[in-house]
């Protein structure tokens, strides 16, 4: 209706399984300035954060050829007071470590700052380099082959496509019936269990012991958040939890869980992405993908440098961190 009655930017909100194999149809004939998913930008987050075991969280720039991880610094890791400028005597890798976070500050470090416990790493670089570093300071476990979902809702449908795609075996525990038969018909090569997933002899049952990640994806927030420091405390797992409420978001630290997922946080950057992308006059140079980055104090931007730009003469592809206002390129 907005774009017949002469909007120019039209944003949906889409959120129905059965409409996700309709996007590219919707956005180009209905013309749709743009099409959201929550649900389905979440699964795609969890499914980035499991591909790297010891990471918090995993975005993507460059058409997926380059990756920003954040990482955890925990007492006993091997980067504990080693000076930026002297990494390279721990990994070959070429990553670059371009913002730090350790309790409220935020940082845009230079080659003199030393890691120390309780720092967040932000770092980009290739999928292969950043595996790589995970390796050499020895952060990085086995590769998780197998995980349980506790709560069957639309983030569970969607990541569950996405993990089979990727030999992950997937088992997910939903309490309502309705839905357990829904995901049972839908999602044949899952194993799908009735019962309730915050039941600690239904997971002992269900093998927790010998599983590498546990998510909780229920409605409920604080349901999440006690299955995920169950997890975390009794079985040592790697712990996912999503929640609704945007207050929740920065708790990951006190609270010990290895990531906290907002899908209302992932669907509000994207749709900021997409405005500030208008707001270029020049199309070329406009923004072509932006997260917001510890807890939104920095932002990573990647545009295409024209000839239009004031500090290049060639072509090229800048990421640029932008910290209360002020630039810092790389």
């Amino acid at each position: 209706m907005a774009k017949k009655m002469g909007t120019r930017h039209t944003i949906a909100r889409v959120r129905n399984p059965d409409y996700s194999s309709q996007r590219d149809f919707m956005r180009n004939q209905l013309v749709f300035s743009m099409i959201v998913n929550p649900e389905l930008e979440a699964a795609s987050e969890i499914c980035r954060v499991l591909s790297f075991s010891s990471a918090v969280k995993v975005d993507t720039f460059s058409r997926r050829k380059v990756e920003i991880a954040e990482f955890f610094v925990e007492d006993h890791s091997r980067l504990n007071g080693v000076e930026l400028n002297q990494l390279h005597k721990i990994t070959k890798t070429n990553i670059l470590v371009c913002a730090v976070s350790h309790n409220e500050d935020v940082i845009i470090p230079d080659g003199n700052y030393a890691i120390k416990p309780g720092d967040h790493l932000y770092i980009t670089g290739t999928h292969r380099d950043l595996s790589r570093f995970c390796l050499d300071i020895g952060a990085i476990t086995n590769r998780i082959k197998n995980v349980i979902i506790v709560g069957g809702g639309k983030i569970a449908y969607y990541l569950s496509k996405q993990l089979f795609t990727q030999g992950i075996k997937v088992k997910i525990i939903e309490k309502d019936k309705n839905r357990y038969q829904i995901l049972a018909e839908k999602l044949p090569y899952v194993t799908i269990i009735h019962g309730d997933g915050s039941d600690d002899e239904l997971l002992n049952e269900e093998g927790i012991e010998n599983t590498d990640a546990v998510l909780a994806l229920t409605g409920l927030d604080e349901e999440n958040i006690v299955l995920s420091l169950s997890a975390k405390s009794l079985y040592h797992k790697k712990t996912i939890a999503k929640v609704t409420r945007m207050n929740y978001t920065g708790l990951s630290d006190v609270l010990k869980v290895d990531s906290i997922v907002a899908p209302k946080k992932i669907v509000a950057s994207q749709i900021i992405r997409y405005v500030r992308a208008k707001m270029t006059k020049d199309h070329d140079s406009a923004v072509k993908t932006l997260y917001k980055i510890v807890d939104g104090e920095v932002e990573a931007v990647e545009f295409k440098v024209t000839e239009h730009f004031n500090y290049l003469q060639q072509q090229d592809l800048w990421l640029l961190i932008i910290v209360n206002g002020h630039y810092f390129h790389k």
